[in-house]
């Protein structure tokens, strides 16, 4: 019986089509299933690994082992084996290599095709170049600005002014929980239907929490801590179940902790720093849902709060915060697998443009978004980009209101949601999209 967090052998049967670039459609035609019955079986796979794309979910599996990397030998006749990296043999087999006379035809035939690419590219780029010049060709610099302008957009406001709320998407929902407003710390579940522009309320949080966050592994969303509307920092697990809309209680964390970081990652769920009323805090712990149990995993080399964490690459992502000593500027990058074999866990990343804390990030197409948060003279910061290939950070085009401290930020498609928050205007109910990633599409017009 395979254990709660892995992949089934069904799944891992989809997860290998999707490493393919079959669609829901084709997966379903080809295990003789629903179509229906592979979406499940997605948001299940995506649940365990700890991922919220197609792309993610393959090379998460090729880490693990369950998919071959393209061009990769199949080393392992037992395909649901997960190898480390160290444990493989690295030898060629006769029967691997090709005979000289293939192996020949296959290069004439590979350079022939790239010859045929350069050459088309060329002219395309040539067309473009000439299009560009002529006089009402191409792209205006103000058509440009324009489309810059369109980058940002907003949906239906949230029912409530609040930051510092836990939040989630799942499916064509953002869930969004507690939190505090001008008032009181909140109770309440927001779900905000993505297809229809519409908020609604789900099943009451059991305790009013702010400095919080969430994560989802399959279908279950953990809330861990937080701080009650007695002002007192918790240390119990919620556990709500979206399908059914009912709360559960989960196994209690061995201290009370606020303002922590949160990412799910391998079926597990991390839990990194945060505040517990007195100090700020430095352990890294993880929960494991298939024995409903926390435990010390390891420490963080500085202690920190009011932070952000995100997974990427199989890494994890710890940007900024701060702790007794001020803000942060910091971006360090954690390696579970190599604190587990007592290794060096940890790397140097860019460093922030400047210190900043009370921000949250996401993944949008293998890049970093952090929006939100203020610097040490309590200014509030623009939304920035991290690009992992160049380990730089960018600033993004410039919200039209102020973002400011805390508030929700969630990725769907190629946009970015930021919802709430507190800026120099008070608590906010503000709802904006930014189109993270677009295609421009240029004509190329043939002359007669």
């Amino acid at each position: 019986m395979t254990h709660e967090n892995e992949l089934s052998d069904r799944e891992i049967e989809i997860i290998r089509l999707v490493a393919t670039g079959a669609s829901n459609k084709e997966i379903a035609h080809a295990l003789t299933i629903s179509p229906n019955t592979v979406k499940v079986h997605l948001r299940n796979i995506f649940g365990k690994l700890g991922v919220l794309s197609r792309t993610e979910a393959t090379m998460t599996a090729i880490r693990m082992g369950l998919v071959d990397s393209p061009g990769s030998v199949n080393l392992s006749e037992n395909r649901n084996e997960v190898l480390s990296t160290d444990d493989i043999n690295w030898q060629v087999h006769p029967q691997d290599i090709l005979p000289p006379v293939a192996s020949r035809k296959n290069l004439l035939l590979i350079i022939g095709f790239g010859v045929i690419i350069l050459i088309l590219a060329g002219f395309l780029l040539n067309r473009f170049l000439s299009i560009t010049n002529e006089p009402g060709g191409g792209i205006t610099v103000a058509e440009l600005e324009e489309l810059s302008s369109k980058r940002w957009t907003t949906i239906q406001n949230l029912p409530d002014a609040i930051s510092n709320m836990g939040f989630v998407r799942y499916e064509n929902k953002f869930l969004i929980f507690g939190g505090v407003s001008e008032n009181s710390i909140s109770d309440k579940l927001l779900i905000y239907d993505l297809d229809n522009d519409a908020w609604t309320e789900g099943a009451k949080l059991p305790t009013a929490l702010k400095d919080i966050q969430v994560a989802i592994l399959g279908e279950r969303i953990y809330l861990p801590g937080g701080i009650d509307d007695k002002n007192e920092v918790k240390s119990g697990l919620l556990i709500y179940n979206p399908r059914s809309n009912k709360w559960e209680e989960g196994g209690e964390l061995p201290i009370p902790v606020s303002a922590y970081a949160l990412v799910p990652y391998e079926g597990k769920i991390y839990l990194f720093g945060g505040f517990d009323g007195k100090k700020y805090l430095d352990g890294i712990y993880i929960f494991d849902p298939g024995i409903n149990e926390w435990a010390l995993y390891g420490s963080m080399e500085t202690n920190r709060a009011y932070f952000s964490a995100v997974v990427l690459g199989g890494q994890i992502h710890l940007i900024g915060g701060k702790n007794e000593s001020g803000v942060l500027v910091d971006h360090r990058v954690y390696y579970p697998q190599r604190e587990l074999l007592g290794e060096e866990a940890w790397e140097d990343a860019a460093d922030l443009p400047e210190a900043r804390y009370g921000m949250n990030s996401i993944v949008l197409a293998d890049m970093i978004y952090t929006a939100g948060g203020k610097n040490s003279n309590e200014e509030f910061l623009p939304v920035i980009q991290y690009l992992p290939p160049r380990d730089s950070w960018l600033e993004v085009e410039t919200a039209p209101n102020e973002i400011g401290d805390s508030p929700a930020v969630l990725p769907y498609e190629t946009r970015l949601y930021i919802l709430g928050g507190l800026n120099s205007e008070g608590y906010s109910t503000q709802s904006l999209v930014y189109q993270a990633v677009y295609t421009i599409l240029v004509p190329v017009i043939q002359k007669d």
